[in-house]
C-alpha cells in the first residue's frame, strides 16, 4: 500500500462515510420534507433557551456563514424565529410552535433510519461505539 493510498487516509474514509450515512438518513426525512442537516439543527434549538447562531455553530461543528445559509430555509419556512440578541451585535434563535409537529415526524422518521442503520452496521452496540469514536475524533481536532 502506496503512503498515500486513500486506504490510509482518514479525511477520505470519514467524508465518504458521512456522505453515505447523509444520504441513507435523508431518503427518510425525505418524506418529512426535512435534510438531515435541518433535522439537526432543529433537535439542537429543541428545549433550549434562545441561543445565538455563532452558539449554534460551533456546538454543531459548523462555520457561522454556513450555518446562516442552513437557516434560512427553516425560517423561511416557520421552523425557526431569528430575534435580538442578548446584545445589540447577536441574533437569537428559537424553534416556533408551529415546528413541534414537524419535530414530532422528524423523530419518526430518524427513529426508523436508525433501526435501519443499526442493523445495518451490527447492531445498537457498534452503533454507539461508532459515536463515542466519532465524538473523540471532534474532541481531538477541536483542541488544537
Amino acid at each position: 500500500m502506496k503512503p498515500n493510498s486513500p486506504d490510509r487516509c482518514n479525511l477520505i474514509a470519514l467524508r465518504q462515510a458521512t456522505r453515505q450515512v447523509t444520504h441513507f438518513y435523508e431518503t427518510y426525512f425525505k418524506s418529512v420534507g426535512l435534510r438531515a442537516t435541518q433535522f439537526g439543527i432543529l433537535d439542537r434549538l429543541d428545549g433550549e433557551k434562545p441561543i445565538s447562531i455563532n452558539e449554534l455553530a460551533a456546538a454543531m461543528v459548523m462555520d457561522a456563514a454556513t450555518m446562516g445559509r442552513a437557516l434560512k430555509s427553516l425560517e423561511r419556512e416557520g421552523y425557526i424565529a431569528i430575534g435580538p440578541g442578548r446584545d445589540g451585535r447577536t441574533r437569537a434563535l428559537k424553534l416556533t410552535k408551529s415546528c413541534a409537529a414537524k419535530l414530532k415526524s422528524a423523530w419518526a422518521a430518524w427513529h426508523k433510519a436508525t433501526v435501519d442503520f443499526e442493523a445495518r452496521i451490527g447492531g445498537a452496540e457498534t452503533s454507539a461505539a461508532l459515536r463515542e469514536s466519532l465524538r473523540l475524533v471532534v474532541g481531538a481536532t477541536m483542541a488544537r
